[in-house]
């Protein structure tokens, strides 16, 4: 689970983004720090056309529940 990833996004943005986008479709899961990256992804005005597909695909995910972003403050997460 990614409730606490922590890592430089800015130094390779074009692993990143395919990183995050997977890691959210394996888990199920979008955590805040992944949403708060695809949300400053998806501010930059130089997108390649790569990086919208992956945005895209994401927000259907999302859209049909397959995704769920992570509420930071629900006491209800477990960690195993």
């Amino acid at each position: 689970m990614l409730l606490n990833l922590v890592i430089p996004f800015q130094n390779c943005p074009d692993i990143d983004l395919e990183f995050c986008v997977r890691n959210a479709l394996a888990t199920g899961e979008l955590s805040p720090a992944i949403s708060a990256y695809i949300q400053q992804v998806r501010g930059t005005s130089n997108l390649t056309r790569r990086d919208r597909t992956l945005l895209a695909i994401l927000q259907d995910a999302v859209q049909e529940g397959c995704v769920q972003p992570i509420d930071p403050q629900s006491s209800t997460q477990s960690v195993v």
